[in-house]
């Protein structure tokens, strides 16, 4: 035990929330009460579309009125927790690269507080320009881990 106290003490030279990967395939991960930013990379081409939504589910036949989570490309945060958003700035898409369809979807810290943990649904899908084809585009799990403190203010 006495070699151990002795050893030259240790910084940590990375970050705890770099470690673990908000988007690690087909999964993404969010902490209960932070910022969500996820990068989602290839998923399709983004042209010739109207509209453009990031859906979380808690059961794939849940209205999208009910869903967990509902951002609209144009209308921001549509829904949160089953219940219409009051903040629809408080989520977001942003395109980051039309021809491969990169996208970055931002849910802000007040809304993430507001999920319960657990394994929910995700999807994006698209309409085309014409109104008629909707199309998804990616889909996967979507993850809400607790957070352990709780007091932030």
């Amino acid at each position: 035990a006495e070699e151990i106290w002795e050893y030259a003490s240790r910084t940590l030279t990375q970050s705890a929330a770099s470690v673990a990967a908000t988007v690690a395939g087909s999964t993404i991960t969010a902490i209960r009460g932070d910022t969500l930013s996820a990068a989602l990379e290839n998923i399709g081409a983004l042209t010739n579309y109207s509209k453009l939504w990031f859906t979380v589910k808690a059961d794939e036949a849940d209205t999208d009125a009910t869903a967990q989570v509902q951002i609209e490309l144009a209308g921001g945060l549509l829904y949160i927790n089953g219940a219409a958003a009051t903040t629809a700035a408080n989520g977001s898409i942003t395109i980051n690269d039309e021809s491969t369809g990169d996208v970055t979807i931002l849910l802000k810290a007040p809304e993430t507080a507001k999920l319960s943990p657990g394994s929910y649904y995700y999807d994006i899908q698209i309409q085309s320009s014409t109104g008629i084809l909707v199309s998804t585009l990616t889909s996967g799990m979507f993850v809400v881990a607790a957070d352990v403190t709780r007091a932030t203010s």
